[in-house]
């Protein structure tokens, strides 16, 4: 697969994680968090995620890209302080993960 979430398996892979795993605890933390339904529900970001964003942009300027792209994510959500944790029992670290990303996206932006 070479869709955004075949890149993230093979950052994830590459950094020496279990995509299984990693995917099972992002799905256990995500089913724990409180849903919001009606009219409005489309409307609200919440602030962690408004900070992943924002961090992911620092990493597309880093990077030297033009456009936020699934990497760029990856790196963002390492640094939140619960999905970062989730990262960290698999063992991926911001170096890991930078060096996975460099091996899997050679000289492309």
């Amino acid at each position: 697969d070479q869709g955004p979430s075949g890149l993230a398996d093979r950052i994830f892979t590459k950094a020496g994680a279990s995509v299984e795993k990693l995917k099972n605890s992002l799905e256990k933390f995500m089913a724990r968090k409180p849903r919001i339904s009606g009219a409005s529900s489309g409307q609200m970001l919440g602030q962690n995620l408004a900070k992943t964003l924002e961090r992911s942009e620092e990493w597309k300027k880093k990077f030297g890209d033009d456009f936020c792209s699934v990497e760029h994510m990856v790196l963002a959500l390492s640094q939140d302080s619960r999905v970062g944790k989730l990262f960290q029992e698999q063992g991926l670290t911001e170096a890991k993960l930078r060096s996975a990303i460099d091996e899997v996206r050679g000289r492309q932006k």
